[in-house]
């Protein structure tokens, strides 16, 4: 895994993410000579929101059918 400090990061952004996207490679980020975040490529994960907090959405369809009733 290569490796950029903050300062090049900061200054050619656009060049890295470019980098990530099309060669699928990882960078970490270092900052004042430690490391502190991975720049790395994204990837669509199984994981809904909705689904996770499905549970919250009957109460507010409750209020809200109430309201709508007045």
């Amino acid at each position: 895994m290569r490796s950029v400090n903050s300062f090049n990061l900061r200054n050619n952004l656009s060049e890295y993410l470019d980098t990530v996207a099309k060669t699928e490679a990882s960078f970490v980020v270092n900052r004042f000579g430690k490391s502190v975040a991975i720049l790395s490529p994204y990837k669509e994960s199984g994981f809904k929101i909705e689904e996770y907090f499905g549970f919250l959405i009957e109460p507010f369809s409750y209020i809200q059918r109430r309201q709508n009733k007045r």
